[in-house]
């Protein structure tokens, strides 16, 4: 997968979630606290932003990363 996002990137660190024989996880977002690279912003009515989560895989059995597809959400 290729990275989506670009610019000033905040990430949900230790935030390491297994997404178990389903390959689905899900994470609970704190609009309040998004992260930015300076510390936290909170999300406002018609802000757009994207996300994308970065994952671990085994490929014939070598450990290997990907990203996902990338998301955008309209804040309303």
């Amino acid at each position: 997968g290729n990275l989506c996002l670009g610019g000033s990137i905040g990430r949900y660190a230790g935030h390491v979630l297994n997404s178990g024989a389903t390959g689905e996880f899900s994470l609970t977002i704190d609009v309040s606290a998004l992260p930015q690279p300076m510390g936290t912003v909170s999300a406002a009515a018609g802000d757009l932003w994207y996300f994308q989560a970065w994952f671990r895989d085994s490929i014939l059995g070598f450990p290997s990363s990907n990203f996902t597809d990338g998301a955008a959400v309209l804040f309303r």
